[in-house]
C-alpha cells in the first residue's frame, strides 16, 4: 500500500480527506502518514490522531447527514434503497453518490449487500432518525407560522444540521404545548 508523509497539517484541516487514513508517523512528532485506500471522513484529523475510533462519537459532515436522512426516507417510501435511487432523489451524479456511500460504509453508518441494496446500521439509523425528526418538526413549525410549505422545507433542511440539541428539545416542548393547547381549545 503506497504511503505519503504530510509535513503540513494544512492539507488535512479542510475536514475532508478522501482515500487516505491519517496516522501519526512513528518517531516523528507532528508528521502524519496517509495510508491510501482507507477512507476517513472526519471533521478534524486531530480527532483520529488522538486515538478515537470511527463511529458515532464524531460529528459527521452535513452532507453525510443528508445522505443518511435520504436513505431513511427512501426506505420508508420504497423499502429497498440503491445508490441510483439516492442520486435520483437528490439530483446528484451517480459517481458522487458512490463516493459518499463508500464513505458512509467505511465509517460504519451503512452496509451495502451484494445486490447493491443499502441498509442503515445502528449509528447511521440513529443519525438519520434524529435529522428526519428535526426536519419534520421544523417544517411543520414553520408552516404553522405561515411560511410557505416549500420554503419551510428548504429552511428546515438547513436548520436541522446546525441547531443544538438543547434548542431543538426546547422547540419540541414548545410545539407539544402548542398542540395540546389547540386540542383543548377545539373541545
Amino acid at each position: 500500500m503506497p504511503r505519503r508523509t504530510c509535513q503540513s497539517k494544512s492539507a488535512l484541516e479542510t475536514g475532508r480527506v478522501y482515500d487516505y487514513t491519517i496516522r501519526p508517523a512513528r518517531g516523528q512528532a507532528g508528521v502524519y502518514v496517509l495510508a491510501k485506500n482507507d477512507l476517513m471522513w472526519y471533521n478534524n484529523f486531530n480527532y483520529l490522531a488522538a486515538g478515537h475510533k470511527r463511529g458515532s462519537e464524531m460529528k459527521i459532515q452535513e452532507s453525510a447527514e443528508n445522505y443518511l436522512e435520504t436513505i431513511l426516507v427512501l426506505q420508508k417510501r420504497n423499502g429497498n434503497v440503491r445508490s441510483i435511487d439516492i442520486a435520483n432523489e437528490l439530483g446528484y451524479s451517480k459517481p458522487s453518490v458512490s463516493v459518499a456511500m463508500k464513505n458512509l460504509r467505511l465509517g460504519g453508518y451503512i452496509r451495502v449487500d451484494p445486490e447493491g441494496s443499502i441498509h442503515l446500521l445502528d449509528d447511521g439509523r440513529a443519525i438519520a432518525e434524529k435529522i428526519y425528526e428535526r426536519h419534520t418538526l421544523l417544517s411543520e413549525w414553520l408552516t404553522n407560522m405561515g411560511v410557505d410549505p416549500e420554503i419551510a422545507a428548504e429552511d428546515a433542511c438547513r436548520i436541522e444540521h446546525v441547531i443544538s440539541a438543547e434548542t431543538f428539545d426546547a422547540l419540541k416542548r414548545h410545539a407539544g404545548m402548542m398542540t395540546a393547547e389547540a386540542e383543548r381549545a377545539g373541545q
